[in-house]
């Protein structure tokens, strides 16, 4: 089976590591720490905790990116679309 049209990927969260590098009790120790941004948002918002990838195994300046897919008739992600396109067919069809 083969689906018509192909959902388009939209990138809606990305991030940088970027240690704080006055941490530590005496302000000397460079902390690792994500600084993530999200469509929509106006800032970044600053984590330490993992966010399932720990800073700490990563250099500074690594970046990351999560894309999500948009449907290819009303543009809207798969827990918001509601025109009907077949996501279930198409995941198996993606993933078979």
């Amino acid at each position: 089976m083969t689906l018509a049209k192909e959902p388009t990927m939209h990138k809606t969260m990305w991030g940088e590591m970027k240690p704080d590098i006055y941490g530590g009790k005496n302000a000397d120790e460079h902390t690792p720490q994500w600084f993530i941004y999200a469509e929509g948002d106006m800032d970044s918002d600053t984590i330490s905790d993992p966010l399932q990838l720990d800073p700490k195994h990563f250099p500074p300046g690594t970046r990351i990116e999560i894309s999500e897919p948009h449907c290819p008739e009303c543009e809207m992600t798969p827990n918001d679309c509601c025109c009907g396109f077949n996501w279930k067919a198409w995941t198996e069809e993606k993933y078979s």
